[in-house]
């Protein structure tokens, strides 16, 4: 039987796409992430939304699924970033949840730590991974989320290390050891927390409204929210999914364009053809997809980046 972790979409495996993903998500940029597994931005842009709609087609238990989400715990594995105490005290993580969801300004709260948007779903994935296999850490987290804890941990950070995969080609491996954007991105990565992420898009950045609680009637631990971020927890009441007017990439670069020049919001949306009424649906549709599919988000993001850089580079290409 084939490796599906060896499947090709648009030139790209999905071992590949998991590892472009897992390093993003950690914070490294783009086209550093790329150069470290050798892949051309040309093919990342075509495979991309191609494997993001794929695995969104997915069934959480279906095999393609499956294979994803363990090439991409290979990869945030073999990247190394780790958040101290957090992901290893379940009552350091709660309490870093309690104190997110109070604070009224959460990319601030994430930026004081040092952490970004994507260290919060690593975690979750992790302990949400663990808490499915493990009765004993179940019944110790309902016992510590009934308490409902909001004392903040001490936070840190062990550093990134990136460097191509054990998947990547032996080609790949033998020029990592010279001068490249990868080893850049390294030290970029060790001096501070990774800016980009301060430009992710409000309807992106949703916290958890409450804590991690057990269900009223029985405490089933399978009920455990851990979700981030979840329908319920969205600034606004989710409704059903409307036929996108944009295609995801086209939303992620609207975004984009929007956050560059905020100022030329109208301009910008009769450009794209949007209205405002059909932003916002727009934005509830993906934020609707992004919930129940993480792999569409981490799409969406790489994409918004992608565009959000280009833009950049040529401003008067914004607005």
């Amino acid at each position: 039987m084939t490796d599906p972790a060896r499947q090709q979409v648009q030139g790209m495996r999905l071992d590949q796409y998991a590892g472009v993903c897992a390093a993003i998500g950690t914070g490294f940029p783009l086209p550093a992430a790329l150069e470290n597994d050798g892949l051309d931005t040309r093919v990342w842009m075509r495979a991309a939304p191609a494997w993001a709609a794929k695995l969104a087609a997915q069934s959480p238990g279906d095999l393609l699924r499956r294979a994803y989400a363990q090439k991409l715990n290979e990869a945030d594995a073999w990247l190394g970033r780790q958040i101290k105490p957090m992901d290893e005290d379940m009552e350091s993580w709660l309490g870093f949840l309690g104190a997110w969801s109070v604070d009224p300004a959460p990319l601030s709260f994430l930026s004081r730590l040092r952490l970004i948007a994507s260290d919060v779903t690593r975690l979750q994935r992790g302990w949400s991974q663990r808490l499915a296999t493990d009765q004993a850490l179940r019944k110790k987290t309902l016992t510590l989320a009934a308490r409902r804890p909001t004392r903040l941990p001490s936070v840190r950070i062990v550093p990134a290390r990136l460097r191509p995969f054990p998947w990547s080609s032996p080609r790949t491996r033998q020029l990592a050891n010279g001068p490249s954007r990868a080893t850049a991105a390294i030290a970029e990565l060790s001096a501070g927390p990774v800016a980009v992420a301060l430009a992710t898009p409000s309807f992106l950045l949703a916290r958890p409204s409450v804590l991690p609680m057990p269900a009223a009637r029985r405490a089933d631990p399978t009920t455990l929210a851990f979700t981030l971020p979840g329908r319920a927890t969205l600034p606004f009441a989710p409704a059903p999914a409307p036929v996108p007017e944009l295609t995801m990439e086209q939303h992620a670069s609207l975004c984009a364009e929007i956050a560059l020049a905020p100022g030329r919001l109208t301009d910008i949306l009769q450009r794209y053809r949007i209205a405002p009424q059909a932003r916002e649906r727009l934005d509830r549709h993906y934020a609707d997809l992004f919930a129940s599919c993480p792999e569409a988000r981490i799409a969406w993001e790489h994409a918004y980046r992608t565009y959000e850089e280009w833009l950049s580079s040529n401003p008067r290409r914004c607005g």
